[in-house]
């Protein structure tokens, strides 16, 4: 009696190996996403620096802090002062405000966040607020 080699994988196996790349698929994605959003507020960070040096070098010729129109008509960034955005572009709205604090706010509406819970602020405040000198600031 001949007895026939099977070739080829049991449904088990089959099963196993479908489990074993959903794990890691599923890790990856929580790892690339968690990524894309430390960039995005590494961006936004930036962003606020460009802010900053755009602020000093408006306050040293006005003696006073720049608004949302010269700072979206400046660095071209939506604003506002809320996290529900309407630039398609942007993950982030900023605002500066009479005192010279300069915020980001998380956009949260069109898709842009996982959820509402991913909304949040980034804020730089001037080191010196009050002084009338820009080397004290942040």
């Amino acid at each position: 009696m001949c007895i026939k080699k099977k070739n080829g994988f049991t449904l088990v196996e089959l099963i196993i190996i479908v489990v074993i790349l959903g794990v890691l698929v599923s890790i990856g994605t929580v790892l690339y996403t968690n990524t894309v959003e430390h960039s995005r507020t590494a961006e936004a960070k930036s962003n606020l620096g460009a802010i900053r040096s755009m602020a000093m070098v408006y306050y040293q010729e006005n003696n006073a802090y720049p608004d949302d129109t010269y700072l979206s008509g400046t660095l071209g960034l939506p604003t506002g002062t809320n996290n529900t955005c309407s630039n398609a572009n942007y993950f982030f709205q900023y605002h500066i405000d009479n005192v010279g604090d300069a915020t980001a706010y998380r956009c949260t509406s069109g898709g842009k966040s996982r959820d509402s819970a991913t909304s949040y602020s980034l804020t730089l405040t001037p080191a010196g607020a009050g002084s009338s000198s820009p080397a004290g600031w942040w």
